[in-house]
């Protein structure tokens, strides 16, 4: 059983990831909008072994999730954003149409982004709670903290154990075949327990190479998922706006990013076993520390 971590500062490192984001998405900020929706993930992962109290544990659960939320579609645009002047810059033929797709994504953003302050504002209240939760902890700490320490450590290896078995699920529900909705579901379970096991590894039960592994199979399906997404806005605004000529410039760069899912579906399939493995070797291994922390009382 690892023995030197502190719980109190886990907790305190990940709420600070947070709270130094907030400014930055007041003032509309990509990268401050892009850490403001991990921070809340990861202290998701940690509030239902830090929360004794149910009802509490679900409340800063919920409030953070729905900050997630909240902040999800502008994020998606930020990232649609970058993605077309990566375009733009690969594919000069069509650079009128990817403009014009451009300015209506800005124009959304735009809109979207009177959300913000009060999403900040939100969070920042939640953040000051959970700072009283942090002066809790190191409190009991001083009275008890191996006791604290086996708690945690029993509560995140329960957690590693479920978010594998979701992933497992995912991608038996997806299978081999080419379909966006389950796809997306692996990705979202996927990046659950790479939260879960990167706790792990910070407490010191470390899952040697799990991270990596998980963090690539996400990277994989993300920038799958960020190619559709350009490819539905692209004809969403074909079929509601007025005939242009420079649409059929895309026709060329539309069958290219067609090709690069599927080229991207098909790594995910020859990975797919690896990260089955993985799923299964990680909750073996996890349940094995579980019974360890146990018979240690």
């Amino acid at each position: 059983m690892a023995e030197t971590f502190s719980p109190s500062k886990v907790l305190q490192k990940r709420l600070d990831a947070l709270s130094d984001a907030l400014p930055g998405v007041r003032e509309e900020q990509v990268e401050a909008v892009h850490h403001t929706r991990v921070a809340t993930r990861r202290l998701r992962e940690v509030i239902p072994i830090v929360v004794a109290n149910k009802h509490t544990a679900r409340d800063f659960s919920r409030r953070l999730r729905d900050g997630n939320r909240e902040l999800g579609p502008i994020r998606e645009l930020d990232v649609l954003a970058q993605l077309i002047t990566e375009l733009q810059r690969e594919n000069h033929h069509s650079g009128a149409a990817l403009q014009f797709v451009h300015e209506a994504v800005s124009r959304e953003r735009r809109k979207a982004c009177g959300r913000l302050k009060s999403s900040a504002r939100q969070l920042g209240k939640l953040t000051t709670k959970l700072d009283d939760v942090v002066a809790d902890l190191q409190s009991a700490e001083q009275a008890e903290l191996r006791k604290i320490r086996r708690h945690w450590l029993w509560g995140i290896q329960a957690r590693v154990v479920h978010r594998a078995s979701r992933v497992r699920s995912a991608m038996d529900h997806a299978g081999v075949l080419y379909a966006s909705g389950p796809l997306h579901e692996v990705r979202v379970a996927i990046k659950k327990l790479r939260y879960a096991i990167e706790l792990s590894d910070e407490i010191g039960e470390r899952q040697q190479g799990a991270v990596t592994t998980l963090k690539g199979a996400q990277d994989l399906l993300g920038r799958q998922h960020d190619l559709e997404v350009f490819l539905n806005w692209e004809r969403q605004l074909q079929l509601s706006g007025p005939r242009r000529g420079s649409w059929s410039g895309l026709a060329a760069l539309t069958q290219a990013i067609e090709r690069d899912c599927r080229e991207l579906h098909a790594r995910y399939v020859r990975e797919r076993p690896a990260l089955i493995a993985l799923t299964a070797r990680v909750g073996v291994d996890t349940t094995s520390a579980i019974a360890d922390v146990r018979r240690a009382g």
